[in-house]
């Protein structure tokens, strides 16, 4: 069985003042359509466990102000961009994490409450990685992103939790894109875990890339895969090695622009251990 499953690519921006927007306005029939969906969502106690932690997250008076982070889209993903605020005189930083999430239109309000549930799971947990870290591998990014909390096993476990909660509820919940990952009323991790790692004829041209890190993959496998991210058009391990490339050119390109930045600051200026890590970034990660 194939499904499609989105990733958001982490986007990295340096801002010296600029905020970003929230999500923007919707139609008023497209924002009843989420609260709608949220509110399904609810009925299910892993559901609303889910959506009280984007409450938190989102520091939100109610599950109403949800649909702000909300937006439709012709594929389901989480969106994360990472803002740098620093001030070059200095060497002060403070860095702010924007997520919004978006829903695939086009498929049944039933669909789109499983969607959601999956999203959140990934929008309310932190990365446990750090773009500007010098040591990230990519092997680190494709284990957190994979195996990690708010990962893609966890994900897709807790929305099919969801399904097998919402199923006696809703008259027309649909407990079948989670078929070989239910049985007898409970989710099965192990399988979840095993079907992520299924990359087919990707697999030499990963490993190959991985190099020595393909021992921390042991689940890694030539065959079929089944589960298949909807912005890679790719099995996840390949959609998330080129989503680390593309992150860390950006980081790249970022650093290199913040180094002149450093040109004129004064000499007894506080940014220097700030310069000592960002040359420290451009030399183990940038090429």
């Amino acid at each position: 069985m194939k499904r499609s499953l989105a990733i958001g690519l982490v986007i990295l921006q340096t801002l010296l003042s600029r905020p970003l927007s929230h999500a923007e306005t919707l139609p008023r029939e497209s924002l009843e359509r989420l609260r709608a969906t949220v509110q399904i969502l609810m009925r299910s106690p892993t559901g609303r466990s889910l959506v009280e932690s984007a409450q938190r997250f989102w520091k939100l008076e109610s599950e109403r102000e949800l649909p702000r982070f909300l937006k439709w889209d012709r594929a389901s993903k989480t969106d994360a961009v990472l803002i740098r605020h620093f001030n070059p005189k200095t060497g002060t930083e403070e860095r702010e994490r924007e997520v919004t999430i978006s829903l695939r239109s086009a498929q049944k309000i039933e669909e789109v409450v499983l969607d959601l549930a999956h999203e959140l799971a990934h929008a309310v947990s932190k990365p446990v990685w750090d773009p500007y870290d010098a040591g990230l591998t990519a092997g680190d990014y494709l284990f957190s992103a994979i195996e990690g909390r708010g990962g893609e096993i966890e994900a897709v476990a807790l929305e099919c939790r969801v399904a097998l909660e919402l199923l006696p509820l809703v008259d027309s919940m649909d407990v079948s894109r989670c078929g070989p990952y239910v049985q007898q009323g409970r989710v099965l991790t192990e399988r979840i875990r095993e079907d992520f790692y299924r990359i087919g004829s990707w697999y030499p041209q990963l490993t190959s890339r991985l190099g020595g890190e393909t021992a921390r993959f042991p689940l890694l496998s030539a065959k079929a895969p089944r589960l298949f991210s909807s912005t890679g058009h790719s099995p996840y391990p390949v959609a998330l090695f080129e989503e680390f490339e593309q992150i860390s050119a950006a980081a790249c390109e970022n650093s290199r622009s913040r180094l002149k930045t450093f040109v004129n600051r004064e000499p007894a200026s506080s940014s220097t251990g700030q310069e000592h890590l960002v040359r420290e970034f451009l030399k183990r990660r940038c090429h």
